[in-house]
């Protein structure tokens, strides 16, 4: 899709992240006094396994091998527990150097020491990267993502399938904080469970999606003739069906609120969207769609969709039968892991896909967006992204569940 998000693609330009040698002079730990600065990786890496800690442990520093302090014993019996050999990993850490004694690592440390990792990723190529604590994964996910990492509890026992790296991403706990949890078996135990899932990934090739892979599957409809022959031809349809629409505001009870576009994703087809402001006749013909008894009808926070449609357009949706926001919860109950931006992100390895969008989308004082300014070719395509990922989160969501 040439020039999709202009905007967009130069401010993942100006963030992107290089491989190569760290950026020692940001951080300078190199220079704090530890014995065995800039450790290169140890492993053989021939199991297909990476394992990355925050950083050199004393015992590390002073030894100039990884993963022999005290507390690291408890990673060499889980992994032998596998029946793995921890010397056939690939070990390395965020942060290749110790950090000096009374002065913790932040995150300009992190993001100086992350070209090293890259290119030890890049060398390895391993099969799977288990990142061990805040450090390894402030200093990955963000080379995916784009965005805040937040807190690290969000991430713990993910398994996030990177295209850009062909290997699945699985934080988890460092033995440090294991150690800091003190006696709880329950937290062991769960640690456990997530490096075997991360072993036992090996055998499962990764399916992360790239930008390029997302867009091309996005149709922005610019011709309301063309919308309207496609919205038809969807209504005789069936199967699951995502839709999502893009308004001025949240909520659809003021006069000034407007439907602005809606786009739909029927299982196994690529997405399209059409505007809906300014064009009665297309509206009309959401109603065969929404009210059929052949299509059901999948979202995320699809209550939003409803009130839109009731209080707009005048009916209730048909089969509203599944919503990934629900899901998330039922599934995992913790926070700020519900949006469809980070199920899309560690189920299918979707990247920030809406960070230029989102500014236009964001309400002002008044409760109305910006929504006006948007060039019609990104909202449409943006509001398409969502529904495509709506109907493939929904699909894997309602496999788990046991809903056919």
């Amino acid at each position: 899709m040439p020039g999709f998000f202009a905007g967009s693609a130069l401010q993942r330009a100006e963030g992107e992240h290089v491989r190569g040698l760290p950026k020692c002079g940001l951080c300078r730990f190199a220079t704090g006094g530890c014995e065995t600065p800039r450790m290169p990786p140890g492993g053989t890496g021939a199991n297909g396994v990476m394992i990355v800690a925050e950083h050199p442990s004393e015992a590390d520093d002073r030894r100039g091998r990884h993963f022999v302090g005290s507390q690291s014993a408890i990673l060499r019996e889980a992994v032998e527990d596998l029946g793995e050999d921890l010397g056939e990993c690939r070990l390395t850490y965020a942060m290749i150097c110790r950090p000096p004694k009374g002065r913790p690592w932040e995150d300009k440390n992190v993001a100086a020491c992350r070209p090293a990792l890259l290119q030890a990723i890049h060398d390895a190529k391993p099969k799977v990267v288990v990142l061990l604590g805040p450090a390894a994964a402030r200093s990955l996910i963000p080379t995916e993502r784009g965005g805040s990492v937040g807190t690290h509890e969000r991430w713990v026992g993910m398994a996030i399938p990177s295209a850009t790296h062909g290997a699945w991403l699985c934080p988890t706990w460092s033995p440090a904080q294991l150690a800091r949890f003190g006696d709880e078996p329950l937290m062991l135990r769960f640690w456990r469970e997530h490096l075997r899932r991360a072993f036992a990934l090996r055998a499962k090739p990764p399916a992360g999606m790239t930008m390029p892979e997302l867009w091309g599957q996005c149709e922005p409809i610019l011709s309301a003739a063309e919308g309207r022959r496609r919205l038809r031809a969807l209504a005789e349809k069936s199967g699951l069906l995502a839709y999502d629409y893009e308004t001025n505001c949240l909520k659809p009870d003021s006069a000034r609120a407007e439907l602005w576009a809606a786009s739909f994703c029927l299982e196994g087809e690529p997405a399209f969207a059409v505007m809906l402001r300014g064009e009665p006749r297309t509206r009309a013909l959401l109603r065969p769609i929404l009210r059929s008894p052949r299509l059901r009808l999948c979202g995320c926070n699809i209550k939003f969709e409803s009130r839109w449609t009731r209080t707009k357009l005048g009916y209730w949706p048909r089969r509203e039968e599944f919503d990934t926001l629900l899901g998330a919860h039922y599934l995992d109950n913790r926070g700020k892991i519900s949006s469809i931006k980070f199920q899309a992100f560690v189920r299918l390895g979707v990247p920030d896909y809406d960070r230029y969008v989102e500014q236009f989308l964001e309400p002002g004082e008044d409760g109305f967006n910006r929504i006006h300014e948007l060039d019609p070719k990104d909202l449409l395509s943006y509001n398409a992204a969502d529904s495509l990922l709506e109907v493939r989160v929904a699909r894997q969501m309602m496999g788990e569940l046991g809903i056919k």
